[in-house]
């Protein structure tokens, strides 16, 4: 009976690696915004304006709206995507919860000045 514990942790413990991987696999590319909801109400601005790439070394660009951008590092941990801007000294991490990632499709969710926004994204 013990060895039927073993192979299911096993079996469980490779499940949740192998999805991790998958995962990894999926943000790779890039992505831009199709809806943005604030407080679950439309936002009014050209959701296509916001724009990340991430890339298969950890290495990810944002664009968003009124010419803002970042670049830096980012992992994913669990249901959290954690990123630091490398182009700003004083920048820290900052982490958002993926709701869904499917290889072609891409929903966070994030506080925005105290606000809740969900950004849906496409691969390009």
């Amino acid at each position: 009976m013990k060895i039927k514990w073993y192979v299911f942790i096993g079996f469980l413990m490779l499940s949740i690696i192998a999805c991790e991987n998958a995962n990894e696999k999926y943000i790779v590319g890039d992505w831009v915004a199709v809806k943005i909801l604030e407080s679950k109400e439309d936002m009014k601005l050209d959701p296509n304006e916001i724009q990340f790439s991430f890339d298969d070394k950890g290495f990810y660009s944002y664009k968003s709206t009124i010419g803002y951008e970042e670049q830096g590092i980012y992992s994913l941990e669990g249901d959290l995507l954690l990123s630091k801007d490398t182009l700003s000294t004083t920048a820290k991490e900052k982490a958002v919860r993926v709701l869904q990632l499917q290889p072609d499709s891409l929903t966070l969710e994030m506080l925005a000045n105290g606000k809740e926004q969900i950004v849906y994204l496409v691969k390009k």
